[in-house]
Formats: structure tokens, sequence, C-alpha cells
């Protein structure tokens, strides 16, 4: 089994940053200068917005912070807080177009992180469990708990309203330990 990799805010900020320099997708007639969120901060969940909020900085141009909202889910970041700071790009100009090509550029950074999560959600995954469902070899769905005994109760009331062909995958998603828990486990 593969290493998998935690990342901070700061790293997952400069990979996504590369990776829109090297597709040319970030003006470079347009930024003054980008700053990298933190290595102390660090991601534990795929349950995330990322969420670029402009801000005009008077006699200063433009600032963009791109934010990792959270919501309600206080075990997506280390730190515990709703949200965090991926990174900040900052532009001189302050004319309309300045606007519109930093709201371009935050549109690409949601766009890349969003895909990036998605093809590498096992990175993005360190809390709670997860729970695929099963009919026969049918996969039927998958879901996400925080604390084993929901996962439990979870598996436990699908099972009941399936035949002894069900069986749900339990995840431990922190020590990447799985259990199936069968029909006949659950009837023994």
């Amino acid at each position: 089994m593969n290493k998998r990799k935690k990342w901070s805010a700061r790293a997952l900020f400069l990979m996504v940053e590369e990776k829109l320099k090297k597709d040319g997708l970030i003006p470079d007639e347009l930024l003054d200068y980008s700053s990298a969120g933190s290595d102390c901060e660090i991601i534990l969940s795929e349950e995330f917005d990322v969420i670029p909020r402009i801000v005009h900085g008077s006699n200063e141009g433009i600032y963009m912070d791109i934010i990792l909202d959270a919501g309600n889910h206080p075990s997506v970041f280390s730190n515990r807080e709703p949200c965090i700071r991926l990174g900040t790009f900052k532009t001189l100009q302050t004319d309309k177009d300045a606007y519109i090509k930093m709201s371009v550029l935050g549109a690409e950074v949601v766009y890349a992180v969003r895909v990036y999560v998605q093809e590498n959600m096992d990175e993005f995954n360190w809390t709670g469990f997860d729970l695929t469902f099963y009919h026969g070899e049918k996969r039927m769905l998958k879901m996400w708990v925080l604390k084993y005994e929901q996962a439990m109760e979870r598996a436990k009331t699908f099972i009941k309203k399936h035949d002894s062909g069900s069986y749900v995958k339990i995840r431990n998603n922190e020590t990447e330990k799985e259990e199936a828990i069968r029909f006949t486990s659950m009837t023994a």
C-alpha cells in the first residue's frame, strides 16, 4: 500500500498555483505577488468549499483570498476552525479588466482544487469512517460518518433490509483498516 499524503493549505496552494502557471492560466502581467497559506493547517477531509474572495485594497490594488470553508464540519481542518486561507493573489491594478481577470483566476483555482480533490480523494480523507453498501456484487451507496457506532448502526440497518447477499465495507479513514459486515454476521 502506498503511503498517503496529507495536504497542508500551503502545499495545496503551491501545487495548484504551479499547475495553473504551467497551463498558462495565471496572467503574469496581472499579479504583483501570491502568498500561500500555512503549513500548520492540515486538510483532513474533502468536505469543504473553495471560495475566492476578491477585495479592493483602496490604493493598494486588488487582493483575492482563496478560502477553504468547512461550514459546520469541525473535523475538516486540523485547527478545527470552520475556514482556512489557502492562499492570496495580489495585483496593483484597480481597473475593471483587472477585477475580471482576478475573478477568472479565482474560478480557475476553484476548479483546479475540486478536480484534484476528486481525483485524489484518499489524500483528503483522514477522519471518520467510509461505508460502502453492496447488494450482491453491485455497489449501492457510499457514505461517510464520524463515529464507529454510527457506522455499525447504518450497516445493521442496511443489512436487515436486504437478503443474505448484502454486506457493508467499513473503512477507518485514519488507520485505513477495513472490515466487511455481512448478513450472516448480523444474524448469527
